[in-house]
């Protein structure tokens, strides 16, 4: 039991360590870009999260499904599909 609380300890500490240092990180960087280029940053982020998910819908089931049936066909497709996303996303 005593493992467990350490354990539920640690991860609250770094749960919270990450929260604030992301905040003091944001701040710094709204007060050095301004708010207009702090605008047009979080919107290209946010279409960034709207595209990347719908473009990758399915394909990690497809590949998984893949790799379980046939491992050297699933291997490759895997391989193809890293270098097709690093192709497009770079």
């Amino acid at each position: 039991m005593n493992k467990v609380i350490t354990n539920i300890l640690w991860l609250g500490v770094e749960r919270v360590s990450t929260v604030l240092g992301a905040l003091i990180v944001t701040i710094y960087t709204a007060k050095h870009l301004g708010p207009e280029k702090m605008g047009a940053f979080y919107f290209a982020l946010a279409l960034v999260t709207i595209i990347v998910p719908i473009s990758q819908l399915g394909s990690d089931i497809l590949i998984f499904n893949r790799i379980v049936k046939k491992i050297i066909s699933g291997l490759k497709l895997l391989i193809n599909s890293i270098v097709e996303s690093n192709t497009i996303y770079t």
